[in-house]
């Protein structure tokens, strides 16, 4: 009896072990193969949830195109990175600010459901620093990067908003989808894809599979010659990268070609100089494609065998939207119920109309906007159908209204 207790004593001492030796993500024991969560999209981006150290529940964006896995440090509540700082992190993004500073904490553990990760690296930065929860209508903790991708198959069903990670030695390719190649640089995942642009000829082009980036595709001016500033475009703020917001253009090219699939009159967003400075390019991308590509597939990667396989869902054929108005949004915190205008684009309607940033909205379209979240707001404004849009806005003490007549910005 007391070399059995001794057997069962070594058992859990080396199964204990090696739970804490794990690196990496993986599925908990109990499931057999696999398990799924549930997630949504707010500005075209995923929000899932997941826990650090047994904290309470995160909301984290969730990023193909990161190496690193952020977390916003809030003053507001307790840090769950439990170990200690190692050392400085310079943290370089796209974006028009200044780079910022954060800080590698090793050995965490995460959570999203039975997925867990084990030593998990992350970077902590102040929320102070790089705040984008209100370009999101609500709280967002962080960024969830490339690692969780790594040991698992990660499928991603835009039409059910759900994500189901499964064992690589189980895999089975979805029917009817195909294998497109990835190609690892700086520990980033490419894929070799076709641009037209002006004309029928197409031009092959690299791009950094970019599960946080909005827009349908990114091209940077200059990293190859045929990629330039199309000759019918629009300023635009682009989003928000690491370094603050992105400023650019919007164009619209012809063809975009990823393995047999082929999309026409894409929208494209070119980054300006001032929204690059702050990134250290090691690899030799010519852009990134996104989410306003990425979500008309269902999604499966499987990183064992650097492939993505792409089959297509019912948001394929759909046009590409834009907004005309040149109306960006930003949510007051902490409640996240009034909205402000946060950036008005010159040339635009709201730019000739006379609506200016900090102008508060109190109805729009007709709806009172405590009717509305950030998501249904961002949708009125992308209306591709829309000829006009009534607001009724608050400038100071002043209450103001407007009937934008919107029309195209590319003729």
């Amino acid at each position: 009896m007391k070399r059995l207790l001794i057997v069962i004593l070594l058992y859990f001492l080396i199964s204990y072990s090696f739970a804490q030796n794990r690196i990496g993500f993986y599925l908990d024991d109990e499931i057999n193969n696999t398990f799924s969560i549930p997630f949504k999209t707010i500005n075209n981006l995923i929000i899932l949830k997941l826990s650090i150290n047994d904290s309470r529940e995160l909301s984290f964006i969730l990023d193909s195109g990161s190496k690193n896995t952020l977390l916003f440090i809030d003053d507001s509540i307790n840090n769950p990175l439990e170990k200690s700082y190692q050392r400085a992190f310079e943290i370089n993004g796209w974006g028009n600010g200044v780079s910022n500073f954060g800080f590698i904490s090793i050995q965490n553990k995460v959570k999203l459901g039975k997925v867990i990760g084990s030593n998990i690296s992350i970077v902590g930065i102040n929320k102070s620093d790089m705040d984008i929860s209100p370009f999101f209508g609500e709280k967002i903790d962080g960024i969830l990067g490339i690692d969780i991708f790594k040991s698992l198959i990660v499928q991603i069903n835009f039409q059910k908003q759900k994500i189901i990670f499964s064992n690589p030695a189980n895999f089975v390719a979805p029917k009817k989808s195909e294998k497109i190649k990835i190609v690892f640089d700086n520990d980033k995942p490419f894929i070799n894809c076709e641009m037209a642009f002006d004309d029928q000829k197409k031009f092959p082009i690299k791009l950094l599979i970019d599960l946080g980036e909005s827009k349908p595709i990114s091209l940077v001016v200059g990293t190859d010659s045929f990629i330039q500033y199309p000759n019918n475009f629009v300023y635009a703020n682009l989003g928000v990268g690491l370094n603050g917001l992105i400023s650019g253009f919007i164009g619209q090219n012809r063809r975009f070609q990823i393995g047999k699939f082929q999309l026409e009159n894409i929208f494209t967003a070119y980054p300006d100089e001032n929204s690059l400075k702050g990134i250290l390019i090691k690899d030799t991308r010519n852009g990134s494609i996104g989410m306003g590509v990425l979500n008309r597939f269902l999604l499966t990667f499987n990183l064992a065998e650097n492939a993505l396989y792409l089959k297509k869902n019912i948001n394929y054929k759909k046009p590409f939207v834009f907004n005309r108005t040149g109306i960006e949004i930003r949510a007051e915190e902490p409640k996240y119920e009034r909205f402000f205008i946060g950036n008005v684009v010159p040339y635009t309607p709201a730019y000739i109309y006379g609506l200016q940033a900090e102008d508060e909205i109190l109805v729009i379209d007709g709806i009172p906007i405590e009717k509305l979240n950030y998501k249904e707001i961002l949708g009125i404004l992308e209306d591709k159908d829309k000829n006009f849009l009534y607001l009724k806005i608050k400038r100071g003490n002043d209450i103001k209204e407007f009937n934008l007549h919107l029309f195209s910005l590319f003729n």
